[in-house]
């Protein structure tokens, strides 16, 4: 599923669906209505993400060696506790109202104790400071320092002539490496109340249920081990296209026993946009 820079344009991690029994991480795909320059740190100059400047004391990195999907992420490096360490994006156009926003961390470093993103509005194209007309935070309540990427999201508002947005990603001491950053206004296609794994004799079985369904054209299943993930089924499976949402299984035969695996599920789109829900997980046997 996570390919090479240029399909992981259309393969992007991002809010929380709550469903009736699970809370479901949502990775949309990166679409038109997502202003976050170089949201994927794709582009290098001159061996910094373009797009992207560092505030005082802080060193950012192109970092090729770690990354969620594509060829690189951003690597932030802090060396002194301070407000406001990290990395700011370019000033880009934005509307007001409703936002979803999300962005994916990694950290090794023990001595990472913070981890935001934020947002400084303006009612100006160009983010004069005299123009600032608000701001807001998304927080790690507690940053987890191993080799995973970890989701944060939430919802937002783009105040009442906001006509453009400064993002930041920072850091309170220490290295963190981001990618895959949103900001977006597009609601979702589907939404899950549910999205199951677990095994059976033949295999691990998917269950899913939909609590909408909007132009949608199918789905694909992807079982991930370790950073790796493959798509599981041959052809797409059709959407149902109920209004009020359906109920799905689909049975991975080839799953091994003795490993643990996540997955994740793919909606597309009649228009192709893509977007990922997940991970379901299931443990190795022994």
């Amino acid at each position: 599923m996570l390919g090479p820079a240029r399909s992981k344009t259309r393969r992007f991690l991002v809010a929380i669906a709550i469903g009736a029994t699970a809370v479901l991480g949502v990775v949309p795909a990166a679409q038109a209505a997502n202003v976050v320059p170089n949201w994927d740190f794709e582009n290098n100059c001159a061996g910094v993400p373009c797009n992207w400047s560092p505030t005082t004391g802080v060193t950012l990195q192109y970092d090729t060696s770690v990354k969620l999907s594509g060829s690189a992420s951003m690597k932030v490096t802090t060396t002194a506790p301070q407000g406001g360490n990290g990395a700011t994006s370019d000033c880009v156009p934005l509307s007001p109202g409703p936002l979803t926003r999300s962005f994916w961390y990694r950290t090794t470093d023990a001595g990472v104790a913070s981890i935001q993103r934020g947002e400084h509005f303006y009612a100006s194209m160009n983010c004069a400071l005299g123009t600032y007309i608000g701001g807001s935070m998304l927080n790690t309540t507690l940053p987890a320092h191993d080799t995973s990427w970890h989701l944060i999201s939430d919802t937002d508002t783009a105040p009442v002539n906001t006509q453009a947005v400064e993002i930041y990603l920072l850091v309170n001491k220490g290295t963190a490496n981001f990618d895959n950053v949103l900001l977006d206004g597009t609601p979702l296609a589907v939404t899950l109340t549910s999205f199951r794994a677990a095994r059976s004799h033949k295999g691990v079985v998917l269950r899913w249920r939909t609590g909408t369904e909007a132009d949608t054209l199918g789905f694909n299943v992807y079982r991930q081990l370790g950073s790796r993930r493959v798509r599981v089924n041959r052809r797409l499976l059709p959407a149902l296209g109920a209004v009020a949402g359906s109920s799905y299984s689909f049975r991975d035969s080839r799953a091994p026993r003795h490993r643990a695996a996540r997955y994740w599920l793919e909606d597309v789109s009649t228009s192709g946009v893509r977007t990922s829900h997940g991970p379901a997980r299931v443990a190795a046997t022994a």
